[in-house]
């Protein structure tokens, strides 16, 4: 993994090679044609690529440019938010080989900022496009000199947002102190969102205001070995691929933090406000995006200032880190499905998968279930079988808490995925009373394969009043790939790698199995069958 991420940042600091051969860079693209492993995701299409530049929506159509293609972006689009096409590449030659965005200012342009190579990271590039395809770009021009004051790494500029006072901002993946002068890879120093604002909204010009956010700890930190969440905090001394947007009167930043001396790393938001002079930040809020597999986020909108159905919707890929056992024909870096972000009713992020997921569903499939407490915890199978397969959408809906009981049994309440009929193995996605904790457990998630981890597991804060007695998990499995939500404020993605190696039964002969809930808890669950993304 560590290999992988350098190997990509040295592509950062280098020209394309399609340029230096002279390759036909309309039409390339990168090798996905070897075949696939049985247990690889079916419904997330976009794999093998990294970080999502520029997601946007223009015209009913969602547009977004990963990195990975020839040392350039790549460019896929979507009506749907779930099946997605790849086009043929920009031109020319669009973003080199890395993060960077897509802005719709007041004009009719759209303008893309990223890492000026020519320079070393020492700037950014400007392209533009009239295109409603965003097909045909401008060349690019150097707009945005690095200040002297940060370190060499200077990356990923966010899409520009503009602010109470009517002026346009950008931030950028940046560092100061320690090793942030010698190398794009520091260890020691501090992550520093580098804020900028523009003359203009064409972008052009730019002046430095300082450092926005200064970051060097992580909130707790993702363990490489196992892609599973440690409450211990780490160091970072690089903050990486910002985003930054209002949401009613708050302001989001989005960053992602890498240690390259161990690999640990986090992919976090902070929820706050910008001061008047938009020179400082005051945080109310910090969060992981995600507990798991997830990475270099980025969200997507119609416009900056206004959206044409008012969604903000989050991008990410599963990230540099895959656990033990992993099939690597699955083609790492697979794109998560698209999530909503919203304000809850006490002005905290919420975040939830996109509605179009509906649209896999198979209705025919479709079962609900009532389960509630019985005095030895024990009911027909037949009640408790929710579903069949390895593709599924699964929604808990649990009221009341946990009682204390005599036996001191377990207050869990969740559902074994990707279970054998007779429930000699399992994978079980839950939610614990007791810890307040989301948990993705594989101690018996195969018979073949011994897991190395015990749980991934993601903490849930101290509740509001709507969450009080009330637990919503949400689930959607994709053979390996399990992604799961509770109460639309944490969300646990995760590979079972511990099947991937299982060849009976097979993905269509899983089941769902949902447990009985403690004493003092009742719950709904409704559960489809998902179709295989035909793009």
């Amino acid at each position: 993994m560590m290999d992988n991420f350098r190997a990509w940042l040295a592509l950062c600091s280098l020209h394309s090679a399609l340029i230096i051969v002279g390759l036909d860079a309309a039409t390339a693209r990168p090798p996905h044609d070897r075949a696939r492993g049985a247990w690889c995701p079916q419904y997330h299409p976009i794999t093998g690529h990294y970080d999502p530049s520029g997601p946007i929506l223009v015209n009913g159509t969602w547009h977004v440019f990963p990195d990975g293609c020839d040392n350039r972006w790549c460019h896929y689009t979507s009506r749907d938010l779930i099946r997605w096409t790849q086009e043929d590449l920009p031109t020319p030659y669009l973003g080199d080989s890395c993060t960077g965005s897509v802005s719709k200012t007041d004009g009719q342009e759209f303008i893309a900022l990223h890492p000026a190579l020519t320079l070393g990271h020492l700037g950014l590039n400007r392209q533009v496009s009239t295109d409603p395809m965003l097909h045909k770009w401008s060349n690019s021009s150097i707009v945005c000199p690095k200040p002297a004051t940060l370190g060499l790494g200077f990356r990923d500029p966010s899409r520009a947002v503009k602010l109470r006072d009517g002026q346009w901002y950008v931030g950028v993946g940046s560092g100061f102190g320690g090793e942030n002068n010698s190398t794009r890879t520091p260890t020691t120093g501090t992550g520093c969102l580098a804020w900028f604002r523009a003359s203009s909204g064409t972008l052009e010009d730019f002046s430095y205001l300082g450092c926005l956010l200064e970051i060097n700890e992580t909130l707790g930190h993702i363990e490489p070995s196992a892609v599973s969440w440690s409450p211990e905090s780490r160091s970072v001394a690089f903050l990486e691929c910002p985003d930054v947007f209002t949401m009613g009167d708050s302001v989001v930043i989005i960053a992602s933090f890498f240690n390259w001396a161990d690999g640990i790393y986090t992919d976090e938001y902070f929820l706050g406000t910008i001061a008047d002079d938009a020179r400082s930040f005051q945080v109310q809020e910090r969060r992981l995006l995600d507990y798991g597999q997830f990475y270099a986020a980025r969200t997507g909108t119609a416009s900056v200032t206004t959206t044409q159905d008012g969604r903000r919707v989050l991008f990410g890929a599963t990230g540099w880190a895959n656990p033990p056992g992993f099939d690597e024909s699955c083609n790492p870096q697979i794109y998560l499905i698209p999530r909503d972000l919203a304000l809850d009713q006490d002005g905290r992020l919420a975040m939830r998968p996109v509605a179009e997921v509906e649209s896999l569903r198979i209705p025919a499939t479709r079962v609900d279930r009532s389960v509630s407490w019985v005095a030895d915890r024990k009911q027909p199978e037949s009640a408790r079988r929710v579903a069949n397969g390895s593709r599924l959408e699964i929604q808990m809906n649990c009221t009341g808490w946990p009682t204390d009981n005599e036996q001191k049994e377990p207050a869990i309440v969740g559902v074994q995925v990707l279970a054998h009929a007779d429930l000699g193995a399992w994978t079980l996605v839950g939610f614990d009373y007791q810890t307040k904790q989301l948990f993705v457990d594989h101690r018996k998630s195969s018979l073949v394969r011994a897991s190395e981890v015990v749980q991934h597991t993601a903490p849930l804060e101290a509740s509001s009043s709507d969450d009080d007695e009330r637990v919503r998990l949400h689930v959607l499995v994709d053979n390996a790939l399990v992604e799961s939500f509770v109460n639309q404020r944490l969300a646990l993605s995760a590979f079972v790698s511990e099947i991937m190696g299982d060849m009976s039964p097979g993905p269509s002969e899983r089941i769902a199995h949902v447990l009985v809930p403690p004493k003092g808890v009742a719950c709904e669950v409704r559960t489809w069958r998902l179709a295989v993304n035909e793009s």
